[in-house]
């Protein structure tokens, strides 16, 4: 177990001295003995495609080994696969099981994931009641998802009564978790002056931490920010380069 750890330790590593095959051969010849921990790596590298061939049925193999051995991230990574169909047959019934299984050990995305399936009734009956109740629950565990569902239940009076002050309050929570959507719409909030002062200027600082971390919706405001010089300096060539990102080539 300790030398499996060191090779995992290697891989997740930015060192080029280390050396790649060894430490793979080890996680592999860990997961063939039985390791659960060792399998739900290895469904990872397989399914990412990373040092390995990416193959999502030896990712899915690998995974539900884990899984069937108790383990909560992969029983929580198999309710991922069928929940979106990426590497299995969708099948939102299963999905809702593994997230089960998983949220029941205290895995807060999976806990957070089986709350989004009571909200949206997907592989269970709709109850936004007890959604709330996971996302709650996810929430206290610090997982920024759950933090920012809670802010957009609570902005937009869903299942809750509309509390704007108390969005934002969550949404900042979440951004502190590094979530950019909680930036985007705290960007928005902020943009427009709905219950707080407007101030363009910390509106675009939110928009660009959001375009940081690959948010589109967050590039192309800035970008048209730049453009008329909206809370920050008018640079029309920053505001085209920020669009053309948005939309992933030529504007």
């Amino acid at each position: 177990m300790a030398d499996y750890m060191q090779a995992l330790e290697y891989l997740q590593s930015d060192n080029i001295t280390v050396d790649i095959h060894k430490a793979l051969n080890l996680v592999v010849s860990s997961a063939e003995a039985g390791l659960p921990e060792a399998q739900c790596a290895l469904g990872i590298i397989r399914r990412a495609g990373r040092f390995m061939e990416k193959d999502d049925g030896e990712a899915l193999r690998w995974f539900r080994a884990a899984a069937e051995q108790g383990l909560a991230d992969a029983q929580c990574n198999l309710g991922i696969i069928y929940a979106s169909g990426e590497g299995a047959q969708k099948d939102p019934e299963a999905a809702a099981e593994w997230f089960g299984k998983a949220a029941g050990q205290g895995h807060p995305e999976a806990i957070y994931n089986l709350g989004v399936m009571h909200h949206t009734g997907l592989g269970v009956p709709k109850d936004v009641g007890r959604a709330l109740r996971l996302y709650m629950s996810s929430a206290e565990l610090g997982n920024a998802c759950a933090i920012h569902a809670l802010a957009v239940m609570s902005a937009s009076g869903d299942g809750v009564p509309e509390d704007l002050p108390k969005a934002v309050k969550l949404f900042g929570m979440a951004a502190e978790l590094g979530h950019a959507g909680a930036m985007y719409n705290l960007g928005i909030i902020h943009h427009t002056g709905d219950g707080v002062p407007a101030d363009p200027a910390k509106a675009a600082d939110f928009f660009r931490r959001s375009a940081e971390l690959g948010n589109r919706e967050a590039m192309l405001i800035l970008g048209g920010m730049y453009i008329r010089g909206d809370g920050v300096p008018e640079d029309r060539e920053e505001g085209l380069r920020l669009m053309r990102m948005a939309v992933g080539g030529d504007l």
